[in-house]
């Protein structure tokens, strides 16, 4: 029988039964993400049960973020072990050659594997607040029925149609979407923020764009409501980027001018999320991510190696504490700080802290431009990906200073410049 993931001998394999009581126990918003980690961690997983199990989890999560792993792992035609006999049964109703859709994203995710022949349902999806599009396109694909690896049916009530997954979709047109009529404009403190949406927005989320709309109400320009997150932060300029000397690895790409432009972004970030109360722990986390790297290549271990350095630091911890952070924030920030170098699907985070974790890497994320490799689809919050270009401009702008003439205020001013903000004489 032929196994994935096939490892190290002494990790234990897994039964279909002990994969789905994995799942069942992980992250109910994204049980691929658990999936691929749980097995990711086991010896072995008989290809019939992973393909059994993924198909039952396949509806309700997020399903781009983790492309690059399913890729391979995908049959590329039908696969009967991920339907039920419903699906089946739908499957075999399809004509030879089915016209299907997509609603996306422009430039994010025109293309992957979740297609409908529901062209009506395909053209509300970028409104659904799960979603909320802001360059909203219909993806119109044919698809050979050979090519379909399977077909789901939401037996649970919800308002998706039939899903169609395939690997190959041959994509005739990309065309830019207006909101259905029963869209509204999302109001919130009295603002039309502009973005139509066709139904409410989770109850967390709300209050964030609640008080991302105070914030600039009062505090105006977009470096102005950064500047004030900064102060949430109650250190010097000189001491809220580690020194140069603290580094392992104080080069170019992962050293200062690095940390300080992903201490911009962190700033930005919160000041467009209004999620102020991780001000403080933000910073830590940013401060102590990279200090650990040896050398510039790709390490998924670095993150817990820079939280251990921490233990042998009072000096920084006597820092933190100064600049706000408090004894209960560790376990987040230690959490974030580890998880932003591992899988993007941060399966392995507490709950709690999960919105940490996300923050920290999606303003690491938005340094990738440095590396050429910037890819908006590993982005977790609009708000990180309304960022981007100011993120190349800001690398553009800071990419010539010498790493011992980096400091946080030279990277802030040139944000101040590139957001049309004079910066401060003295």
């Amino acid at each position: 029988m032929p196994y994935y993931w096939q490892t190290d001998a002494g990790l234990p394999q897994l039964t279909e039964r002990e994969l789905a009581w994995a799942v069942a126990a992980g992250l109910k918003n994204d049980r691929i993400g658990t999936l691929l980690a749980r097995v990711a961690d086991a010896r072995g997983v008989e290809r019939e049960a992973f393909l059994r199990v993924l198909g039952e989890v396949w509806i309700g999560g997020p399903i781009g973020i983790h492309r690059a792993k399913l890729e391979p792992l995908l049959p590329d035609g039908r696969c009967d072990l991920m339907m039920t006999a419903k699906e089946r049964a739908a499957l075999d109703a399809l004509p030879a050659m089915v016209t299907a859709y997509r609603g996306a994203e422009a430039g994010l995710n025109e293309v992957s594997f979740s297609w409908t022949p529901d062209r009506v349902w395909a053209t509300r999806v970028p409104f659904e607040a799960w979603f909320s599009a802001h360059r909203p396109r219909l993806v119109t694909a044919e698809i050979d029925k050979t090519a379909i690896v399977a077909v789901k049916i939401n037996e649970h009530g919800g308002r998706r149609p039939l899903e169609i997954i395939t690997k190959r979709p041959r994509v005739l047109s990309v065309e830019p979407l207006e909101p259905p009529p029963d869209a509204q404009p999302f109001v919130v403190a009295g603002q039309i923020l502009g973005r139509p949406i066709l139904h409410q927005l989770p109850s967390d989320r709300r209050a964030a764009e609640q008080r991302t709309a105070e914030t600039a109400a009062t505090l105006g320009p977009d470096m102005a409501s950064a500047a004030a997150v900064r102060a949430l932060v109650t250190v010097s300029d000189e001491e809220i980027i580690p020194p140069a000397s603290l580094f392992w690895n104080a080069t170019a790409v992962h050293g200062p001018a690095h940390v300080a432009r992903v201490m911009v972004h962190a700033f930005r970030l919160i000041a467009a999320t209004g999620l102020s109360d991780e001000g403080p722990r933000l910073w830590a986390a940013v401060y102590l991510h990279d200090l650990a790297r040896l050398n510039d290549e790709a390490d998924p271990n670095h993150g817990e190696a820079a939280w251990r350095r921490l233990a042998d630091r009072p000096d920084v911890r006597a820092l933190f504490t100064r600049g706000g952070v408090r004894d209960e924030d560790y376990p987040a920030i230690r959490s974030a700080v580890v998880a932003h170098c591992t899988d993007d699907e941060l399966v392995h985070v507490p709950i709690p802290h999960l919105q940490l974790a996300r923050l920290l890497k999606d303003v690491d994320a938005l340094d990738r431009v440095r590396l050429g490799e910037f890819d908006r689809r590993y982005l977790h919050y609009h708000e990180a990906l309304e960022a981007s270009e100011f993120a190349k401009a800001l690398y553009s702008a800071t990419k010539g200073i010498a790493p011992e003439d980096v400091t946080f205020r030279r990277v802030w001013d040139a944000a101040m410049e590139i957001r049309g903000v004079a910066a401060p004489t003295n």
